[in-house]
């Protein structure tokens, strides 16, 4: 069954969670992996070894440090790069937004409680905050790297349900990968996978947001 094909009573609904990386903000990053690796890993691997591994956790949970994060997926992926220069690719991994992301949500606000939660790290939120102010479109910002937490941790959704004091059922989430979209239905939230901003806008069509 497709997400949109399931019973969102829109009328209870007043607070709107997005994801960011892979709805708003396009990800780069494994054209580069794979020319690192040398075709050790097929793409799905390389997804594999990012969600599993410990030094993505820690940035992303903002434990660890830059340097230590890449010391960590070098020895991990086992690439024959410097410290200096896998940060200096990695940087520009999260920098491009979807066109049309911007009046999305500008058309949204005032409707809705709009809140982002997404799994990222200071280097990647330190860019979306400052060159594109994307954190001001929205009327919470629940960055992984500052909350501690990360998805698809089912700890993660409760922690910004107690953070909004907003019922479980009155919650709509969008998220581009299924164990996050999964997690927060467990909780009772309203949850449905989108792939970039089309495909959100698309969504959102289908259940006359816009």
């Amino acid at each position: 069954m497709r997400e949109t094909d399931q019973l969102i009573p829109m009328e209870t609904v007043d607070t709107l969670i997005f994801d960011l990386g892979g709805v708003f903000i396009k990800l780069t990053g494994v054209e580069k992996m794979l020319e690192w690796t040398m075709g050790r890993f097929t793409v799905d691997e390389l997804w594999a070894i990012w969600f599993q591994s410990d030094a993505v956790r820690g940035f992303e949970t903002g434990s660890i440090d830059a340097d230590t994060f890449a010391q960590g997926v070098i020895r991990e992926y086992g690439l024959c790069v410097t410290v200096d220069e896998f940060l200096f690719h990695f940087a520009s991994w999260a920098s491009e937004m979807f066109p049309g992301s911007r009046r999305l949500l500008s058309g949204l606000r005032g409707r809705y409680t709009l809140v982002s939660l997404s799994n990222t790290n200071a280097m990647h939120w330190e860019m979306l905050r400052d060159r594109y102010q994307l954190d001001r479109y929205f009327d919470h910002n629940f960055p992984s790297h500052e909350i501690g937490r990360i998805k698809p941790e089912v700890s993660t959704f409760d922690y910004v349900l107690n953070q909004l004091t907003s019922p479980a059922h009155r919650v709509l989430f969008f998220d581009d990968t299924p164990k996050n979209i999964e997690s927060a239905r467990s909780l009772g939230i309203h949850a449905v996978q989108v792939l970039g901003v089309d495909g959100l806008a698309h969504t959102l069509s289908r259940l006359g947001i816009v």
